[in-house]
């Protein structure tokens, strides 16, 4: 599930963000209602990289 919050509010709020991001909450954070960020499970991010392998010397998330 996708919840709005704006900047000021995960500001005041980021430890129980996080934790509601950790049991597999998606955040959009706003700045005065415009989408800017999106924080999401690191699982659920990783689905979104692409599958090749990284460049030599680079390191993998």
């Amino acid at each position: 599930m996708q919840e709005i919050v704006s900047i000021r509010e995960a500001n005041q709020h980021l430890s129980r963000d996080l934790e509601r991001v950790e049991q597999g909450a998606e955040l959009v954070i706003a700045r005065r209602g415009k989408p800017i960020a999106r924080v999401m499970p690191i699982t659920e991010a990783k689905l979104l990289l692409p599958s090749a392998p990284p460049a030599s010397g680079c390191a993998s998330v």
